[in-house]
């Protein structure tokens, strides 16, 4: 690892030691290395304890386990809130490990460096692509002049940061520019959570970045938080340090709360679990209440349901049976209406024949009229005339009315051609035949 180019990371890791010196004894060892040792040195005082370590990678604002037993891993773990622990969150899948003693912690810090996400720009031969949480996990218990057990947890978060990037000038493309803009907007984010803090708003934006729903405890909680701002001494570089500093000088604003994690010995112990019991009762009783409630809200609710399906199946069973009268009744209407069909059609038949029997015997005396006039004018010949004339005519299912038509009188057939009947006429003498009486009317 090239120690300058890569600042940040050397200062929290430093440069790994050959092998003639020991982490502790190497004179350019990290934060981290130097943190464990002082650490765990103390809690040799301690009666019992107990170390767990993780190491979380954030790449691309995806968190994975830089532990895991696969090097090409890729699963992405989830962030999710700890209910027990307001403002702080629980990450499913990390593996942490329990370790006793440095070089176990040493060597599981080298072990997941290597699985860490770097590249070559033109700024910086191992540039970090990811930000890195190294996280130690530390339980003791210690007993008390009383008798009684005294347990204390804390959990101390090595944290390093990618630095914000500069495209244009570290040449990152395609892939190494997506990185470099996930890199810069995390950056982004923590800048806003810091001057919300600072500022003391009523919103602090912790989930718009995995980064800070990790770093949430760390920022504006109950824990103490030192940072370290790494600058560059040259000229070129004098506007990320400009930026960097003003960073850092904001965040020191940000006022935290240390408490220590809540001691509890055998008769706070016992006096919570009574209180657990007492609260689980209360639970069970309220939960068996609301569920009789529910069971009898369920009972009523079921029989409306019954209820009402009965009155359904009845509608249903209604419906069918008027559907099969309807149908019936259809049936019988269409053979109804056939049958009132043909007794019209005789009815009908049966008038026309009447009406036709009525005119013939009203118009017998016509004819017989008829006759007797033309025997008295004419005697024969080939003169044809138009005598008008009217009748009475009476149609069925209609009122009488008069209408007036022309009879025929031909001398040469010697017939009396009417619309409705002929008549044979006598022989008669042509000169016998008027205007006056060819003009008559004659009533039929």
């Amino acid at each position: 690892m090239d120690k300058r180019v890569q600042v940040k990371t050397y200062t929290m890791e430093g440069d790994w030691p050959d092998e003639n010196l020991s982490w502790e004894e190497d004179p350019e060892a990290g934060v981290i290395p130097r943190a464990i040792s002082q650490l765990l040195d103390t809690l040799k005082n301690y009666d019992e304890f107990t170390v767990r370590v993780s190491f979380l990678e954030l790449y691309n604002e995806d968190a994975y386990d830089l532990l895991s037993d696969n090097i090409n891993d890729t699963t992405k773990l989830k962030v999710y809130e700890d209910v027990q622990k307001k403002g702080s969150v629980i990450v499913g899948g990390l593996e942490e490990i329990i370790v006793k003693s440095k070089a176990e912690i040493y060597e599981i810090l080298k072990r997941g460096s290597a699985k860490r996400q770097t590249a070559a720009t033109l700024l910086n031969a191992c540039s970090s692509r990811s930000h890195t949480i190294f996280s130690v996990t530390v339980h003791t218990r210690e007993g008390s002049i009383e008798g009684e057990e005294l347990l204390k947890i804390g959990k101390l978060n090595l944290v390093d940061l990618a630095g914000s990037e500069n495209i244009g000038r570290s040449g990152a493309q395609d892939k190494r520019a997506r990185e470099a803009g996930n890199i810069n907007q995390s950056l982004l984010t923590l800048g806003r959570v810091i001057t919300a803090l600072v500022e003391k708003r009523p919103h602090v934006p912790y989930r718009e970045s995995k980064l800070t729903r990790l770093l949430q405890d760390s920022l504006g909680g109950k824990t103490k938080t030192s940072i370290i701002a790494t600058i560059s001494p040259t000229m070129t570089d004098i506007d990320d340090t400009l930026s960097t500093l003003d960073y850092a000088s904001r965040a020191k604003k940000i006022t935290n709360k240390p408490e220590m994690n809540q001691c509890l010995t055998k008769k706070v112990r016992n006096e919570v679990a009574k209180e657990f019991r007492r609260e689980a009762e209360k639970l069970k009783q309220s939960y068996n209440e609301k569920e009789a409630l529910l069971s009898q809200e369920h009972q009523e609710e079921k029989q409306k349901l019954e209820k009402q399906l009965k009155i359904a199946q009845q509608l249903a069973e209604d419906r069918k049976v008027y559907a099969i009268e309807t149908e019936k009744r259809c049936r019988d209407l269409i053979i109804e209406n056939q049958t009132l069909k043909k007794i019209i059609t005789s009815l009908e038949e049966h008038n026309d024949q009447k009406t036709k029997k009525a005119n013939k015997i009203r118009v017998a005396p016509v004819i017989d009229e008829c006759n007797e006039y033309a025997n008295t004018t004419f005697d024969g010949g080939d003169e044809i005339c138009q005598v008008p004339g009217s009748r009475k005519k009476i149609a069925p299912g209609s009122k009488r009315k008069t209408v007036n038509e022309s009879i025929t009188l031909s001398g040469k057939k010697r017939k009396l051609q009417h619309s409705e009947c002929n008549a044979e006429l006598s022989p008669s003498d042509n000169k016998r035949l008027t205007r006056a009486r060819a003009k008559k009317k004659l009533a039929f």
